[in-house]
């Protein structure tokens, strides 16, 4: 395979470059997905003898994470400009642009923490939570959700960073980060005697906030004394942020059909009881880690393209293509593998419960076996975006979303697959989107 690989792109091709941008981007891009699943391994060990928490931590972390999915494509809407300027070697023209959208992305994360936690009883009711675990889930989302305006500014800087080609400086932030959330949960969740008292489900939830915050103080040292930007330019307007806007109102109505995919996922999984609802967390934190780990790695793909696009290189762009999709199904193929492998030992880390680890192993393999249709999706999603294509990627997630997914999973739910209902839908839901991108992207790129 590698020599065919080889052969494809050619002598010339840039596979240390990739590589190099590809796995520093990878380990920041699965910070906030292992801090979601941290706090779920840890709380679901500490509640041994009541699965409350556990669920809690999972429908709470999953909201908190889809939103945050959502408008983190802001980031690599950053990352196409930025790249784009920098295969052009005009960076200058873009220094104003750097303050302005951190700044709007920090008044977006301000916005959702007051409507989010204005609404957050209305919300979790909707997903079919309720009673005692309704209550613990409204406790741990009004701690974390305060995280909105930092995590969507950090991850702006990293678009940044990932722009002018360096991932390395995002990679550093997020290790720190992970650290210093897996030794706060270990501290705040059981308490250290005579020194802090057990916190429970808000440790975990603290402890999230405070490596979120050290992540945002963290990403504007680099900017400011690595990068040579600085947070005073306010005005005069940049003219990209006009675009950037635009992007903004796609990303709106991507969200809408993103967390349609989302909100009926959770709905039917609660609606089949509170077991069924407390593996689907877990399955759901499984996922958006391998979700993120996959598109940190097409990120490199989403940079470079930008790049090979601005300096108006169709052939390098094509070449760049066929090199992501054969690396990306590998590891999506790897990571199906490595699931399969470690299934049993999974379970157990996150649950104790003999009924839940009994549906655990039910639909997992579903789970596992979606990872390949990710990276199909993820690669042409990831290129499409560092050209600049924002329309096609709205306007397919849509297609994909109330044609694929909704119809899929309503049906199925009404067959009685329960779990399996919901992550049969998820695979038609990405492969819908992968193909169709993908055909879109060989008609008008191909070289």
């Amino acid at each position: 395979m590698a020599g065919n690989l080889h052969k494809l792109i050619g002598g010339d091709f840039p596979e240390r470059e990739i590589n190099r941008l590809a796995i520093p981007a990878i380990i920041a891009s699965i910070a906030e997905p292992l801090i979601s699943i941290g706090d779920a391994a840890i709380i679901g060990q500490y509640a041994e003898k009541d699965s409350v928490s556990l669920g809690a931590v999972a429908v709470g972390s999953t909201f908190f994470l889809s939103i945050i999915w959502v408008f983190a494509q802001t980031r690599t809407a950053m990352s196409s400009v930025m790249s784009r300027y920098y295969g052009e070697k005009k960076l200058e023209a873009v220094r104003t642009l750097v303050p302005q959208m951190i700044f709007m992305n920090f008044m977006l994360g301000l916005f959702f923490y007051l409507f989010t936690n204005l609404f957050s009883r209305e919300i979790f009711t909707l997903y079919n939570v309720e009673g005692q675990q309704l209550e613990e889930t409204i406790r741990y989302f009004s701690i974390r959700s305060i995280g909105f305006p930092f995590v969507l500014s950090t991850m702006m800087m990293f678009g940044v960073f990932r722009g002018i080609q360096n991932t390395v400086w995002a990679m550093s932030i997020s290790l720190v980060g992970g650290l210093i959330n897996i030794l706060l949960d270990q501290i705040l969740i059981g308490g250290v005697d005579g020194l802090i008292s057990p916190m429970g489900i808000e440790g975990v939830a603290f402890a999230s906030l405070c490596a979120q915050l050290v992540m945002f103080v963290m990403a504007i040292f680099f900017l400011y004394k690595k990068a040579g930007y600085s947070l005073n330019f306010l005005f005069p307007v940049n003219q990209e942020v006009y675009w950037l806007l635009h992007l903004t109102g796609n990303l709106i109505i991507r969200s809408l059909a993103v967390q349609t995919a989302y909100f009926f996922s959770g709905r039917i999984a609660a609606g089949c009881g509170p077991h069924y609802l407390n593996v689907h967390g877990v399955f759901w934190n499984i996922w958006l880690f391998s979700a993120f780990f996959i598109e940190g790695y097409c990120s490199a793909g989403n940079a470079l393209a930008g790049k090979f696009y601005g300096e108006k290189n169709p052939e390098m762009l094509w070449r760049l293509s066929k090199f992501m999709i054969k690396r990306t199904i590998a590891i999506g193929v790897g990571l199906t593998l490595i699931y399969f492998i470690t299934y049993r030992w999974i379970g157990h880390l996150f649950l104790t419960n003999s009924t839940e680890l009994e549906i655990f192993y039910s639909a997992f393999w579903l789970v596992a076996l979606v990872q390949p249709f990710n990276a199909f999706a993820f690669t042409y999603d990831e290129l499409l975006k560092g050209i600049g294509e924002m329309k096609y990627i709205r306007n397919t997630l849509i297609i994909a979303t109330f044609i694929g997914f909704v119809p899929v999973i309503h049906f199925l739910d009404f067959m009685e697959w329960h779990l399996l209902s919901v992550w049969s839908a998820f695979i038609v839901w990405m492969s819908i989107r992968g193909g169709r991108l993908m055909l879109y992207f060989n008609r008008n790129f191909s070289y």
